[in-house]
């Protein structure tokens, strides 16, 4: 289970005015959904989106360059979410055993 960031990373955290993104995967092993989620709070002006289906550097497919590209040309809006709503999370099928 991922821990937390230490306090006084958090403190200093949330005098940060910046526009910032935190776009992990949902299956994101190095810097899990949950570390992104306890950024967004202390931020003044922070995005969360979390792509279904995906790992670590989520901005790598598709859709995250595309939110990444709107964020960098707009900071001060919030990115469109249609292809993070449209993605298809993992899909798992289960194989008969052969004999």
């Amino acid at each position: 289970m991922p821990g937390r960031f230490p306090l006084r990373r958090r403190e200093k955290i949330s005098r940060c005015s910046v526009p910032t993104l935190i776009m992990p995967g949902e299956f994101d092993p190095d810097t899990p959904p949950a570390w992104g989620q306890q950024l967004v709070g202390p931020l003044s002006h922070a995005y969360f989106i979390e792509l279904r289906g995906r790992s670590h550097v989520a901005g790598f497919y598709r859709c995250g360059q595309q939110v990444e590209a709107e964020f960098v040309r707009h900071p001060e809006n919030a990115p469109a979410l249609d292809c993070v709503l449209s993605a298809r999370g993992v899909e798992f099928a289960a194989q008969p055993k052969l004999q």
